[in-house]
């Protein structure tokens, strides 16, 4: 092979042959070049996954939809869990929000996943083996070895999404005596299902005196979709209530009189190990044992309403980008959209700020406003900052979930409007206008202007490209009118007609072009085009909009 290129290089013809071809090519990949320039509209997506969307965060968190990371609004309680409470998160392999209670697991088989429909992390029960079995501390009131035999408040919630109609919450057993002594929280066929057998003792008198009790929900809970259980007991009134999806179901209350007075008593289960999900398919999140009654209203959740007087307000929670830079001093904002989920009953507002000269991100709203989303179209500037609102349904239930902001701009945009032109002198065939130049860089430094004519305003039937123009073959190149400070120009029929020949070259261009004569009015006005504009189509939108018109009317001839 290389024996047959040294004898191709010998001939003198194959030489010429081979300087052509790469000439040739040569010109192709200049025209390919000229052919290419970019365009200056550009399109940028901010997701939820980008640390530059997740500047700031208030009552806001980062979890996942499917593949997609969303923000949205915090599950949180008025009551955050308290000295007296146990809380089961998930939210590592601890399992509980105060690691240091991972010492109560006595084994623990879960996966730990992230769930779109509860508070970031949530543990995932597939398995017959998964399951956690736990001690509870001392200090609760459901444990039994407290000071007491009789049992204080205490409340258990949960918050689950069963994949099946029957299945075991909580389950803490004992035999003893020959007595069976149960606790457990189930679902059956779809019903939550609490038993307490055996634990209700008479309190007074000599002999031992038990009673059990069973509620059952009247709704079933949801499958495959987030349920709130509250069981929760009031010592003083001998209530206990069974709470599902915050509708109260179930209530009960114990024996109460003088002779026949029965209280909770969960000695008998003191050494029992306390097992839950067992077993359960589904997920589970926000385990809580509190020494105190909760209710609906203390369940965790993206915020039910908060009263404030006689009036009611619904949570929020807002999200701050950081400063997007677009490169370019007044640069246009085309569009810019978010892209989020709005479940029935929430509410999300979106704003932005921008300006042209670099704003901390930190900026206070008072010193750099924000606005309205839909009022950015047209808007000019280089830093851009976005900002959301979100506020959760009423029930608590919904949130929005933010996917991303989109963003369209233009980073080398269109002149501004010049000013209207100045006649300076009209006579019977010509006028001579003067052109306030405009101040952008771009058109200072290479830009140029046109001057349209015709009998009704901005309906042009002529233009002025160029000041002076020579044939070259079939081209027409000319002088273009370029900025200066001022800039005058003398239009005569001589100019229209050497304009006239250019413009009939171009079809974009062609036009009527009416000569001047005497007794004739036309209107007259300008634009001004940036240094990237050329007689492409595809870079008409360099130039600027019309300016304001004026009349001009030719003398009669002396």
């Amino acid at each position: 092979m290389r024996g047959a290129w040294k004898k191709f290089r010998r001939s003198k013809n194959n030489r010429l042959k081979l300087a052509a071809l790469l000439m040739l090519a040569g010109s192709f990949s200049l025209l390919a070049q000229e052919g290419t320039r970019p365009s200056a509209t550009r399109n940028k997506r901010f997701l939820a996954s980008d640390n530059f969307t997740a500047f700031q965060l208030i009552d806001v968190e980062r979890t996942q939809l499917g593949r997609q990371s969303v923000l949205r609004l915090v599950r949180r309680s008025e009551r955050e869990p308290g000295g007296d409470d146990l809380f089961m998160n998930f939210e590592s392999e601890s399992l509980f929000s105060n690691p240091a209670h991972q010492s109560l697991i006595l084994k623990s088989a879960v996966e730990l996943s992230v769930h779109n429909s509860m508070s970031g992390k949530a543990g995932l029960f597939t398995l017959p083996s998964h399951l956690v079995r736990m001690k509870l501390p001392d200090y609760l009131n459901l444990s039994g070895n407290t000071q007491r035999r009789e049992a204080g408040d205490f409340s258990f919630s949960a918050e689950i999404e069963p994949h099946a109609a029957n299945a075991e919450i909580l389950r803490r057993e004992n035999f003893k005596g020959g007595r069976h002594y149960l606790f457990s929280v189930a679902l059956q066929n779809g019903h939550v299902s609490v038993k307490l057998t055996n634990l209700l003792r008479r309190i007074g008198g000599t002999e031992t005196i038990l009673d059990s009790i069973e509620l059952v929900s009247i709704d079933k809970v949801k499958s495959q979709k987030r349920n709130a259980i509250i069981l929760s007991y009031d010592e003083a009134q001998g209530r206990v209530e069974l709470n599902v999806n915050g509708r109260e179901q179930t209530v009960k209350f114990l024996k109460r009189e003088q002779s026949d007075n029965f209280a909770l008593d969960f000695t008998p289960l003191k050494a029992a190990p306390l097992s839950l999900f067992s077993p359960f398919r589904g997920y589970a999140d926000n385990i809580l044992f509190a020494n105190r009654v909760l209710n609906s209203e203390d369940q965790r959740h993206y915020g039910a309403l908060e009263p404030y007087g006689d009036r009611y307000t619904q949570r929020r929670g807002s999200i701050t980008t950081q400063v997007f830079d677009m490169g370019f001093s007044a640069s246009n904002i085309n569009t810019i959209s978010a892209d989020a989920e709005l479940p029935r009953g929430t509410h999300a507002d979106f704003s932005f700020r921008c300006h042209n000269r670099r704003f901390d991100a930190a900026l206070i709203p008072a010193a750099l406003p924000f606005q309205p989303l839909a009022t950015a179209a047209g808007s000019k500037c280089r830093f851009l900052q976005l900002h959301a609102q979100l506020t959760a349904d009423n029930a608590g239930e919904a949130t929005p979930a933010l996917k991303a902001f989109n963003l369209e701009y233009r980073e080398n945009p269109p002149p501004e409007r010049p000013l209207p032109p100045r006649v300076v002198k009209a006579t019977a065939e010509s006028v001579t206008l003067e052109i306030a130049p405009n101040s952008e860089l771009d058109v200072v430094k290479g830009g140029r202007y046109i001057v349209y004519y015709g009998h009704k305003p901005h309906r042009s039937e002529g233009a002025v490209y160029y000041t002076s123009t020579t044939v070259q073959g079939a081209t027409v190149k000319g002088e273009p009118i370029l900025h200066r400070v001022p800039v005058r120009l003398t239009i005569t029929n001589d100019l229209l007609a050497r304009n006239k020949y250019y413009a009939d070259q171009n079809p974009r261009f062609k036009s009527r072009y009416p000569f001047f004569a005497p007794g004739l009015g036309y209107y007259f006005w300008v634009t001004a085009c940036d240094n990237a504009y050329t007689d492409a189509q595809e870079f008409a939108d360099h130039e600027s909009g019309p300016s304001d018109t004026v009349f001009v009317r030719f003398s009669h001839s002396p």
